[in-house]
């Protein structure tokens, strides 16, 4: 169990306990390619459209179905400390700035970085379309982290986020 984590990373892994639509599996990291879709995904997650209270991105676990492949791939050691830097780095990009939670693990012999994202605060959340693109307004429709504005969902997110609790 982790120590960081609100769930057990078996029961992220194995689909139990929260909606495969609230988990992001990705076998592998580069910079380039990955950490954008990341960003995207922490947008997406920390904009909370559906109200579903985020979600949690697995880095090292490939995906089939909708539900982990396992044993998982994992990711070297030395790259999780690299992986980390690099996200809380770009995750000064997010306007307004937000950052996930990160829990290194170890599961079934593999290093794996787990992100929780839980809704935010302080949304709505702006994320870069790739190394120089715009920012735009990511959500999470199903299971991806698709554009806001393409997927004709902007003003839903607008109106959201304008309701004060009381």
């Amino acid at each position: 169990m982790s120590l960081i984590l609100p769930i057990n990373v078996d029961d992220l892994l194995h689909c139990q306990g929260v909606e495969s639509a609230r988990i992001e599996f990705k076998a592998s990291w580069d910079s380039k390619t990955t950490g954008y879709q990341v960003l995207k995904s922490i947008c997406a997650f920390a904009n909370d459209l559906q109200n579903l209270n985020g979600g949690y991105i697995i880095i090292g676990v490939e995906e089939g179905d909708g539900c982990a492949v396992l044993p998982p791939r994992g990711v070297p050691p030395h790259q999780i400390d690299e992986i980390q830097k690099w996200i809380r780095g770009n995750c000064n990009r997010l306007d307004p700035e937000y950052q996930p939670v990160m829990s290194p693990e170890f599961v079934s012999g593999k290093h794996l970085l787990v992100l929780w994202v839980p809704a935010s605060d302080v949304r709505p959340h702006r994320a870069p379309d790739g190394e120089k693109g715009e920012r735009k307004y990511f959500v999470r429709l199903g299971s991806e982290s698709v554009d806001a504005e393409r997927n004709g969902v902007l003003d839903q997110l607008m109106q959201l986020t304008a309701k004060v609790p009381f």
